[in-house]
């Protein structure tokens, strides 16, 4: 498996219960999706929605045609989690601060991460 950065490995059922969390608090996320094979990288800010198929959405608002990113966490095989003790202090572009991040690892070796927006410097 390639390595999905600074965190700490988790259990499926951990990060399906910290899923869970981030949609019942609705909390504000940013989700970034990066598949080597395509040298993809998409990004989406939004809050976590669940479909009937297993799949979960973050889009920006609820309006039809909005950027959207969607995934199956049930088809990942490697699951990490990072708060303040390995996500930096502060943004160096000035942008958004994260209090966790959530990292699911495909077999493909694509990573999705939701990052649980903190707030802006």
């Amino acid at each position: 498996m390639s390595s999905s950065g600074k965190g700490f490995d988790i259990s499926q059922q951990e990060a399906a219960d910290l899923l869970h969390k981030l949609i019942t608090e609705s909390a504000k996320v940013r989700i970034a999706l990066w598949s080597p094979t395509a040298g993809a990288v998409a990004t989406v800010t939004g809050v976590i929605k669940s479909a009937e198929d297993g799949q979960f959405m973050v889009q920006e608002g609820d309006a039809i045609g909005v950027p959207t990113i969607g995934f199956k966490p049930r088809n990942a095989i490697g699951f990490k989690y990072g708060d303040d003790r390995v996500l930096p202090a502060s943004a160096p572009d000035k942008t958004l601060l994260f209090s966790s991040a959530l990292t699911f690892i495909f077999p493909d070796g694509t990573l999705v991460s939701v990052f649980e927006i903190r707030g802006s410097v």
